[in-house]
């Protein structure tokens, strides 16, 4: 996914430190048996925080990609 997702954002002028980040980060703490529920997007949203603000992310920056997490979580 990530390969991917840097290839779209390259053709449509995206940052791709934040879609490199947001696909990598995405699934981080999905279950595994297979349900997708709040908990795994809340679990994941606190880990890739912690993550992003040990790489020295922005705020900025972060708050786009758990914005990005979000949003494809729930739509997905």
């Amino acid at each position: 996914m990530y390969k991917t997702a840097v290839k779209i954002c390259k053709e449509e002028g995206g940052d791709e430190d934040i879609t490199g980040a947001a696909a990598l980060l995405h699934d981080l703490q999905r279950s595994k048996i297979g349900k997708n529920d709040k908990t795994d997007l809340v679990n994941t949203i606190k880990k890739a925080r912690k993550i992003l603000i040990k790489c020295r992310y922005s705020s900025n920056k972060i708050d786009k990609i758990l914005m990005i997490i979000e949003e494809h979580s729930i739509n997905s």
